[in-house]
């Protein structure tokens, strides 16, 4: 028989995810409140154990992203040297 543990969903106005761990692999669920049907499932995504130090990885570098400083998004305004393809030896 297979366990089922939830974690605390995280709670949003009409959005939601819930975490759950079953077995040998976590089920995240992406939820959204419809009126008169209440929260309806509009994802499910199965990691399994082995695929989840590359998606915590994968979901850190994203969360890093997302709270850079906005200015580091832009162009570098360095100017860039020329590139000197046949260099005569000295």
């Amino acid at each position: 028989m297979k366990k089922v543990k939830r974690i605390l969903p995280a709670l949003g106005d009409k959005k939601k995810i819930d975490v759950f761990v079953e077995a040998d692999q976590v089920i995240v669920k992406f939820l959204t409140w419809v009126e008169g049907l209440g929260w309806q499932c509009q994802k499910t995504i199965k990691v399994d154990s082995d695929m989840m130090p590359d998606f915590q990885r994968a979901l850190s570098v994203a969360a890093r992203q997302l709270n850079a400083d906005p200015r580091n998004g832009k162009e570098s305004e360095i100017i860039p040297f020329p590139l000197v393809r046949d260099q005569e030896k000295f």
